[in-house]
């Protein structure tokens, strides 16, 4: 029996189409030479920030659906939660706890979402940042989050992974920082 597939998402704060191609020449690259991706042409924002966004990808509903966007999301059916009952080993990590994807403008989760859950180890990286939004000692805190994203499925190289990962301090406030993800998410890739 064939096991089945990897599922490894990544995503990049406040990235468009054409910021992707202008800033990520590497990654785009690869992409395209290597894996033989296919682009979502028609995908458009769904709401203002990230929140509104994510959601209804990861969960099938829109928050308004849901109702409830400053409370916690432990209760709702999340695509993560269909993995985990199928065998999958899960991993979400992002590179900044303040504007994380459910903590924004909400309180995220009261437990761990998934098996492997890296907002206790951001928040611990971030005490030693000294104010440096992107770095935490010398080490870009993506980098960090990219390479606890290899380690996970090198780890668990022979069972099924759900994995999501976003990046959001590059490119939150500026489009032109994105530039700084592409070469390590190259490598990662």
């Amino acid at each position: 029996m064939k096991r089945p597939m990897d599922v490894v998402m990544i995503g990049l704060e406040s990235t468009s189409r054409l910021n992707f191609i202008r800033h990520m020449n590497f990654t785009k690259s690869f992409l395209e030479q290597e894996l033989s991706t296919v682009e979502l042409l028609g995908y458009n924002k769904a709401g203002l920030n990230t929140l509104p966004n994510i959601v209804p990808m990861l969960l099938g509903l829109t928050l308004e659906e849901i109702n409830d966007t400053g409370g916690f999301f432990d209760q709702y059916p999340f695509i993560w939660k269909d993995f985990m009952k199928a065998g999958y080993m899960t991993f979400i990590g992002e590179d900044d706890s303040s504007i994380s994807t459910f903590k924004y403008l909400a309180h995220g989760f009261k437990w761990a979402p998934m098996d492997y859950y890296l907002r206790p180890f951001v928040l611990g990286l971030e005490t030693t940042n000294g104010g440096n939004r992107l770095c935490s000692g010398n080490v870009l805190v993506l980098q960090t989050i990219f390479d606890k994203l290899s380690d996970f499925i090198k780890t668990y190289h022979d069972v099924p992974k759900f994995t999501f990962s976003f990046i959001s301090k590059p490119s939150h406030d500026d489009h032109n920082g994105l530039g700084t993800v592409d070469l390590p998410l190259v490598r990662t890739l």
